[in-house]
Formats: C-alpha cells, sequence, structure tokens
C-alpha cells in the first residue's frame, strides 16, 4: 500500500479541481486518528479525510460514512473552534514528501480572518495531524514529546518544523542529467528497485519495481552498464507525467482479495488482476473499504477479546481441576466393597492388624483381596472408614459430574462468543457482544444513561436471498436466539456447523420442498460464519426448525436439535 508522495500529489491535484475557495461546513473525527472535513465548493459538497493510524494512514476524498461518537473528542473541537466556517484558500505538498499543507482563512475570537494550517504527515507510526497558527502548533491528533522523540517534539506552543527533508533526489527538480548522474552514483549490480527508492525522495519499493519492470521487462533486474540509459528514460517520462498531473489510479486484485493501491499505471501484475479509477481517492475508497473498518473492529473487539480469552483460560483450567477430581471418585466402590468384607469377615479379625488378605466375593472363584487397616482402629471402626469413604466419594462424584457439565456448558458459551467476535462486521456487532457479556457478568454493567442508550441500537441478523429464498444468518448468540426462536418456523429449515461455534443459520419455507441447491448455499454460509470458516470443507447440520429445541436455562445461542442430515459444502460468503 504505497501512500508515497506520488499519491500525496495525487490528492493534491483533487484538493486543487474540488476543494480551493471551499467552505468548511463541518469537522468530524469518527475515530481516535481520523478527521474528516466536510467542505462545500461550486454547490457540492467534499469529504476530505485524514487518517494517522499506523497501518491505514492516508489522505483522501471520500463517500464513505461513519457513524460519529456521542460526544466530541477534544482535537476535533479544536478544530471546529478554530476552523468551522473557513474557507480553504491553499493546499500544498511539502518538497514532494508524504505531507499535505491546508491553509484555512477562518475568523478568531476577535472578529478578524488569520490563515491557520491543517498539516497532515503521513510518517507510518509517526503519522499526525497538526494545526499550525502563526508557526506555532496549537495542538495535533497525536502530542510528541522528548520521550517520544528526541529530535522533534509536537506539543501546544512549540514552533513547528517541517520533518527534515530526505538527502534524495527531489524527481520535481531534476532534470534528465541530474537522474543520469544520480543513477551513476550507485554501486554496481544494485537492484533497479533499491536504486529508485534510496536515490529519489517520495518513492515507494512498488514504483521502484515498476521501473524496473518497465525497463528491463524483470522487477528483480540489476542496475548496470546495458540498462541504465533504458530506466533514467522511463524514471524520466514517470516523473514528467507526475509533473503534467498524469495519474493513473489502480487497485490491484490477487486471488479475490484486494491486495494494493497506487497512483500510477503497474505494469507487472497481470491486467485481469488490475481496477482503474478515475481517481485515486475512488481507488482508496475501494481498497480501504473493508480494510479499514476489519481493522478498527480489530482494535475495538481487543478488549473484548481478552475477556472472553481470560474467562476460557479460567474455565479449561477450572475443568482439568474437576476432572483430575472425578477421577479420583472413581474409587467409590472400592472403598464400598472394602467396607462389606470387612463386615463380613469381623469375626476372623481381632484388631491391631495394618493389612489382612481376605476372600473377594464379589469376584468369581473369591480370589484373596488385601486391604489396608489402620491398627489403632478397631476392624468394625475400619470397615466404618471405608464406607464413609465411599458416601463422600459418592456425593463428591455426583457434584464434580455436575460443575463439569456446567463448566463445559460456559466453555462452549465463551467459544461461541469468541466466533461472534471473529465474525463481527460492524461496531454495532460488537457493542451487542459486549451487552450480552455485561448481563451474563462477564464485565462490568454498563451505566444507564441517555448516551448509551443511544448507542444500544440492536444489530439485525444478515439477510441473503438465493433462487427466491430468503436466508437469515445470526452474528452472534443474542441474534442466534432471534433467528432461530422468533424468526423461524416449525416447517423452515435451520442448520449450524457441525460440534463447533458457528452462527444459526434458517432458510425460510415458501410452502414447497426446499432445493438442495438452496439448502447447500445456506451450509456454505453456516460454514463461514463459523469457527470452521478457514477449511477447505466442512460439516454442517440441518434440519426442521420443529426439530430444535432451547433447553431451560441454556446460556444464549445454546440449543439441541435432533433427525438432522449433514451436508459437506466449502464455506463461502457469496
Amino acid at each position: 500500500m504505497p501512500f508515497d508522495a506520488i499519491a500525496v500529489s495525487a490528492v493534491l491535484n483533487e484538493c486543487e479541481k474540488n476543494i480551493l475557495g471551499g467552505k468548511i461546513e463541518k469537522i468530524h473525527q469518527p475515530e481516535k486518528d481520523e478527521i474528516r472535513l466536510y467542505i462545500k465548493n461550486a454547490g457540492k459538497q467534499f469529504i476530505l479525510l485524514f487518517c494517522a493510524s499506523p497501518s491505514l494512514a492516508r489522505i483522501q476524498f471520500t463517500e464513505s460514512k461513519k457513524p460519529n461518537p456521542i460526544d466530541a473528542p477534544l482535537f476535533c473541537m479544536l478544530l471546529r473552534k478554530h476552523l468551522g466556517g473557513g474557507r480553504v484558500v491553499s493546499v500544498t505538498q511539502h518538497f514532494f514528501d508524504r505531507i499535505l499543507d491546508v491553509g484555512i482563512e477562518a475568523t478568531d475570537e476577535l472578529g478578524d480572518k488569520k490563515v491557520k494550517h491543517l498539516i497532515v504527515e503521513i510518517m507510518s507510526r509517526q503519522s499526525n495531524i497538526i494545526l499550525v497558527s502563526d508557526g506555532k502548533v496549537i495542538d495535533s491528533i497525536r502530542r510528541v514529546d522528548i520521550s517520544l522523540s528526541a529530535a522533534r517534539s509536537i506539543l501546544p506552543g512549540i514552533t513547528y518544523r517541517f520533518p527534515p527533508v530526505q538527502d534524495k533526489l527531489n524527481p520535481m527538480e531534476a532534470d534528465y542529467d541530474a537522474i543520469f548522474e544520480k543513477l551513476l552514483s550507485f554501486p554496481k549490480d544494485i537492484l533497479i528497485e533499491k536504486a529508485v527508492l534510496s536515490g529519489f525522495r517520495g518513492t515507494s519499493p512498488a514504483f521502484g519495481r515498476e521501473i524496473a519492470f518497465r525497463a528491463t521487462d524483470s522487477v528483480d533486474t540489476r542496475l548496470d552498464g546495458t540498462n541504465i540509459k533504458k530506466v533514467c528514460e522511463i524514471l524520466f517520462d514517470a516523473f514528467k507525467d507526475i509533473k503534467a498531473k498524469r495519474f493513473s489510479p489502480e487497485v490491484i486484485t490477487c486471488d479475490g482479495k484486494t491486495i494494493d493501491f497506487n497512483a500510477y499505471n503497474i505494469s507487472y501484475y497481470s491486467k485481469d488482476d488490475i481496477e482503474s479509477f478515475d481517481t485515486l481517492s475512488e481507488a482508496m475508497d475501494s481498497f480501504f473499504y473493508l480494510r479499514d473498518m476489519q481493522e478498527r473492529i480489530r482494535q475495538k473487539s481487543a478488549s473484548v477479546r481478552k475477556v472472553v480469552s481470560n474467562a476460557l483460560t479460567r474455565c479449561r483450567k477450572k475443568l482439568s481441576i474437576q476432572q483430575d477430581k472425578l477421577a479420583e471418585t472413581e474409587n467409590a466402590d472400592k472403598w464400598r466393597i472394602y467396607g462389606d468384607i470387612l463386615t463380613a469377615n469381623l469375626y476372623k479379625l481381632s484388631g491391631g492388624e495394618s493389612i489382612v488378605l481376605l476372600e473377594n466375593y464379589y469376584e468369581d472363584g473369591l480370589p484373596k483381596i488385601e486391604i489396608p487397616l489402620d491398627k489403632t482402629k478397631s476392624p468394625q471402626k475400619n470397615a466404618e472408614m471405608y464406607y464413609k469413604k465411599y458416601r463422600k466419594a459418592k456425593t463428591a462424584k455426583t457434584v464434580t459430574e455436575e460443575q463439569i457439565k456446567k463448566n463445559i456448558a460456559e466453555i462452549e458459551y465463551l467459544e461461541s462468543v469468541q466466533n461472534s467476535i471473529e465474525i463481527s462486521e460492524t461496531e454495532e456487532d460488537l457493542n451487542e457482544i459486549r451487552r450480552e457479556l455485561s448481563e451474563n457478568k462477564y464485565i462490568r454493567e454498563e451505566k444507564n444513561n441517555k448516551k448509551q442508550k443511544r448507542n444500544t441500537e440492536k444489530s439485525e441478523p444478515l439477510k441473503f436471498e438465493f433462487e427466491g429464498y430468503e436466508i437469515f444468518v445470526g452474528r452472534n448468540n443474542k441474534q442466534n436466539d432471534y433467528v432461530t426462536l422468533k424468526i423461524a418456523k416449525t416447517y423452515d429449515i435451520w442448520l449450524h456447523v457441525k460440534d463447533s461455534p458457528g452462527s444459526h443459520v434458517v432458510i425460510k419455507n415458501k410452502g414447497t420442498e426446499i432445493p438442495d441447491g438452496v439448502i447447500e448455499y445456506a451450509a456454505s454460509l453456516a460454514a463461514y460464519y463459523s469457527s470452521l470458516r478457514e477449511q477447505n470443507k466442512a460439516a454442517v447440520d440441518y434440519c426442521r426448525r420443529k426439530n430444535v429445541k432451547k433447553p431451560g436455562g441454556a446460556m444464549p445461542g445454546k440449543v439441541i436439535y435432533e433427525n438432522y442430515k449433514t451436508a459437506y459444502v466449502t464455506p463461502r460468503k457469496e
């Protein structure tokens, strides 16, 4: 994902076309590291997105929507105070680096118009969004003190300094001769990709590989006397296109998954793997939509994952102890037999023995059996001791078996919650899981106030249509109960992956026999929304809804079923 200086240059070109002179109508901060400026210009509204996430850092226009927090974060409120209602008067790229400077003229508290700068630095983990006025930092989305960077602090009140410029040739200022001289300066047999990356400011490995491929038909070619002139020509032409604002935005797909985006044409991939777009922002919207959502869900689910993981560890440890305890109770019948044999032979025992050898009348042939005794007790007391051990072990066995049963049910429940977290697709999904865990006392109960009530909307089960049949898929235990107990009717088909955590799936019956192809499709959904989604094949059980029952007192999502068939399918979402 090379959001390199070339990408910044492409977005700068979009900014110059779309927002120069535009008015900032709204400012939102949907994520802790993401700012969105809503800018109206020439009767159109544009959403300019700045993201300082270490893994998703970028600048783009977007048409995607995100919910905003109930209370605006402090940095968002600060931007509203200083930039709200202002007009975009300049947009510049700093020395062909991954830095965009947006100049905004707004009215200050005294009624005077003043230009302030919102500077976005795309630098991996050091990415930042900084508000600057008169050369001083007002604040930033990520404060950087001396403990984080001894060379360059970003704190309110200090003088803002741009990051040090890389000691590389600026492609926007270099002519053909300068590019050729730079290539000549590299040691013999350096990879062309590495020469481009280390010699020319703002480039990325993907750009270096593309230059190598255009010049030599290979991405792994080394720079030498036979190809240096061709490499120089290709580089010069590529930089000329950037200066002329000629971009070819693309998204690259491999095996059905988007793997990269670029502001320029990538020819070392198959044409079938490339989708072209009119603007880089459109390409990034396509590329980042699912990736951004998945990354945010992963980040926001971390605390819930930890709660469930810790609870599972605790339950599994408890189960191991209980199973050991149950194994000890297996001696219960032996204690009873000892007591019976001693009682039957009291007339033969005089007391004071530490061990006796008596006939075991519970076995054929009356073999001899050794019975240890406490010689400080009478034979009668020893018999009573064994009966007491028997009764205690018998009681312990019953109690332990019940504890094991409950513990296994809890483990199965927690594993189902783990699966629900894995298949969560929205923040609403996660909130519903949090509420479920709160209701079951795994996490502290949320305070019941208006703000939280606004944020507790129920997420709906997924709904698919296939060959005219409606198919519902639960994505957490509450949804599973709803799908099975509310949506499904007697003769609908109910599906669930076999012997593993997964979603409840229901095919709505239209009054006719449901075709095998529809059942197979629904089974593939049940496999995909389960813990077996990565397997090539998964077993999925299915039956009529009338054969599914929820035991009294069972945990959310827990059901039992009978009279079922099993399908073996490949997990798939579509």
